[in-house]
């Protein structure tokens, strides 16, 4: 539908799930956009690799990358897709900054939206009785990031250091080597772009990825 909205047409949908009337795009007058579909799950990534010309993961973690660039290699052969021409971008959270603790306590009051801290994103990261910590204080992280504040409270910060480590890049610049590791490690996987996702003074979060994370990466 949205490719053939941004073709031109005016597209009518009558789906069991989804439906669209008069749906069109005024706003394209040169060449077609990218088209990325959000999706990390089988049904999802199906879909992306019939249709779209690339896919976007939502924080995905070293632990799960076997599985999904898995669905992502089956659906590419399944629908006769090649893979140099599908892109695959993982949306990341970048909390690197100058002062090492409010890189860590702007990542901690950030983790609830980390896959909205669901089992699949924190369990490999912990213990069992950690990962029980963690279920039952849900609405500790929600408060911490409604709040905007870096204290996660009744969660140990032992606990917190593991989640702000395995699901997003934060630390000052000394941390910046180990993270492009990681970045290394999805690019041998298959991942072919990462959105880095900026917070707080997102011009001098620019200033180091340009300055100091791009040439490491060279």
């Amino acid at each position: 539908m949205v490719k053939r909205a941004v073709a031109g047409e005016v597209v009518k949908w009558d789906g069991e799930v989804y439906k669209a009337r008069y749906f069109q795009s005024t706003w394209v007058t040169g060449t077609p956009p990218i088209i990325y579909a959000g999706a990390n799950g089988p049904k999802m990534i199906d879909m992306a690799t019939r249709f779209a010309d690339g896919t976007m993961f939502s924080d995905m973690i070293l632990p799960m990358l076997p599985r999904t660039m898995g669905y992502v290699r089956e659906g590419l052969a399944k629908h006769g897709r090649e893979a140099r021409d599908f892109r695959v971008n993982n949306f990341c959270a970048f909390h690197v900054k100058d002062d090492r603790e409010v890189s860590f306590s702007e990542a901690r009051r950030e983790l609830i939206i980390r896959g909205w801290l669901e089992a699949p994103w924190y369990e490999p990261f912990l213990t069992p009785e950690e990962a029980a910590i963690v279920g039952a204080n849900k609405h500790a992280f929600l408060t911490a990031f409604r709040t905007r504040s870096g204290d996660i409270k009744g969660v140990p910060p032992e606990i917190c250091a593991k989640l702000v480590e395995g699901l997003s890049l934060a630390g000052d610049l000394h941390d910046l080597d180990r993270h492009v590791e990681r970045l290394r490690t999805f690019a041998a996987a298959g991942i072919t772009e990462n959105a880095l996702r900026l917070h707080d003074d997102p011009v001098r979060a620019i200033h180091i990825i340009g300055k100091e994370l791009l040439p490491r990466l060279r």
